[in-house]
């Protein structure tokens, strides 16, 4: 085998990951003996189906995890595996009009998203001062919030509410 051929089958090989087991789950937060993580990487448990966590932090020897879908399946002793990256998403100009669950894979029907670039979803944000100036209204056609809470055009916003309060109204 030639040079060339062994780093091929280098990089089409899988890495050596160290794992640990869920040992408790106590409403949203799945506890784990290891593997070894930090604060911000992702996990997958794999139980009857595979489940990605979020390590939001320790208890004494065990990992703290939120679970970033539905937590059916997951049992003690279900394997944890680290993989050695914060969670990411797709980005680029291909987002632009879609609509993306949690994950920021397309829910809208229209096909996979053909964005090149993936980044953390933990940023840092952008210097506010640094931003450009507000100077536009923007109508909502919701009477409620166009004279109360006039929004701008450029301006992030966010509709937060518990369920069944009205927010899709």
């Amino acid at each position: 085998m030639n040079v060339t051929e062994l780093i091929k089958t280098a990089k089409e090989t899988d890495s050596i990951r160290l794992g640990g087991r869920v040992s408790q789950v106590v409403g949203l937060v799945i506890e784990a003996t290891g593997p070894s993580v930090s604060i911000g990487e992702c996990c997958r448990i794999e139980g009857e189906k595979t489940v990605l966590a979020e390590v939001v932090g320790f208890r004494e020897s065990r990992v703290l995890m939120m679970p970033l879908g539905d937590m059916d399946g997951i049992a003690p002793g279900s394997r944890v595996v680290a993989t050695d990256e914060p969670i990411t998403v797709r980005v680029g100009d291909a987002l632009l009009g879609r609509v993306l669950n949690a994950m920021g894979e397309p829910i809208d029907g229209k096909g996979p998203l053909w964005a090149d670039q993936k980044r953390s979803i933990s940023g840092h944000p952008p210097d506010p001062m640094s931003r450009q100036r507000i100077t536009e209204p923007l109508a909502t056609g919701i009477r409620a919030i166009d004279s109360l809470i006039t929004c701008g055009k450029g301006q992030r916003a966010g509709i937060f509410a518990g369920s069944g309060v009205g927010k899709s109204v």
